[in-house]
């Protein structure tokens, strides 16, 4: 995934940087630019558990954007 974003993307550096999240979330323009970046990751890379992730993170993203709200995890 870090090779298919730009470094300072919204999935590197506020979803994938760390094992552990307590309290950390999303604004809705978060969301709408993680969206965009898990479109361009679901375009370039094939790998299974990385498609799962598109998959299942994705739907939460859709979730948020059509409720209007931020994530938080």
């Amino acid at each position: 995934i870090e090779e298919s974003v730009p470094h300072a993307s919204v999935l590197l550096t506020k979803v994938l940087y760390s094992a552990s999240h307590c309290g950390d979330s999303l604004t809705r323009d978060d969301v709408r630019k993680a969206k965009r970046e898990l479109d361009e990751v679901a375009a370039k890379v094939a790998d299974a558990a990385v498609q799962e992730f598109v998959a299942t993170f994705g739907s939460v993203l859709d979730v948020a954007l059509r409720h209007e709200r931020p994530v938080t995890f």
